[in-house]
């Protein structure tokens, strides 16, 4: 069965309705009801407050940093410093530099040989 209540436009709701309440979970008016929704919404509201976390810019430059970033952040995320989110973002990025040290550091072998190649041949 569906909600009874029926909003300001005249539009009745659309959710299902609680067992043994003719209304849903938002709009009961049973106590108990009203108590568990009071206590969602106030968790809810602290479960969403933003955790101040940066620090300013970073400079990494190597993979020992990135590594060195990683840690910190697991353990932030260990001590609720950080949201599951943010230290899902900042693994992302750092796997992405650590991608692109890998290039860069290949690339400068790939130059290194070609530059020893051209010495022995020209």
């Amino acid at each position: 069965m569906g909600c009874q209540f029926v909003k300001p436009s005249g539009e009745q709701c659309k959710a299902k309705a609680l067992d043994n309440d003719e209304f849903c979970f938002f709009h009961s008016k049973n106590e108990e009801v009203v108590q568990s929704r009071k206590q969602a919404a106030s968790k809810g509201g602290r479960s969403n407050k933003k955790v101040e976390y940066m620090q300013g810019p970073i400079k990494i430059n190597s993979t020992s940093e990135i590594i060195d970033l990683y840690e910190k952040t697991v353990n932030d995320l260990r001590t609720g410093k950080i949201d599951i989110r943010r230290a899902n973002s900042i693994a992302y990025i750092c796997n992405s530099m650590l991608k692109a040290f890998e290039q860069r550091d290949i690339l400068a072998k790939l130059q290194t040989l070609e530059t020893v190649l051209n010495v022995r041949g020209g």
